[in-house]
């Protein structure tokens, strides 16, 4: 609550701020978790919103009043919107969709790995793929991230993670045998 009242000028508007969280917090997570589906999520949207009507606090009439309530929902809900689409664009599984069938054995064999064994074969990589390896699964990043800190196309980290993975089935494999 605190954060939301830096964003207030004066003792009146984190006042009516208050009211309004308290009034209206659970009809606006309410709504951002029907879009979202996830709770996290809700509460990010509602965190989000509550920065726009902050900022806004002179605009808006007392925490009563039905147009302030529809105003703290909307802002809910078009924060909801923006997370989803953003969620959409960034899917943590993007790439994942692109790959044949045959190279989501690796899936299962890195399941069937020992660690031990697993590290030793990241390690086994040429650089250039055992990075790409390792910032994708390890750091989790995002193929887009992994491009723009390396300084390489999008694709290309893509085919590189590819290449990855196959290599990595490879050797596992090897060394089961």
């Amino acid at each position: 609550m605190l954060i939301y009242f830096a964003v207030a000028d004066n003792a009146t508007d984190r006042e009516k701020l208050a009211r309004i969280y308290e009034k209206h917090k659970n009809k606006m997570y309410s709504a951002a978790y029907a879009i979202l589906g996830d709770g996290y999520l809700a509460e990010d949207a509602v965190h989000e919103a509550f920065i726009a009507i902050a900022r806004n606090i002179g605009k808006l009439g007392d925490a009563e009043l039905p147009e302030t309530a529809a105003y703290a929902v909307r802002a809910a809900k078009t924060r909801a919107l923006n997370i989803l689409e953003k969620n959409k664009k960034e899917s943590f599984f993007d790439e994942e969709a692109e790959i044949p069938f045959e190279e989501r054995e690796f899936d299962r064999i890195i399941a069937e790995s020992e660690l031990s064994n697993i590290a030793k074969a990241i390690n086994a990589l040429p650089e250039k793929y055992r990075i790409v390896i390792v910032l994708r699964y390890l750091d989790c990043m995002k193929p887009k991230s992994i491009a723009n800190l390396l300084g390489l196309k999008v694709e290309a980290v893509k085919k590189r993670l590819l290449r990855a993975r196959a290599m990595l089935k490879d050797i596992l494999k090897e060394g089961k045998e």
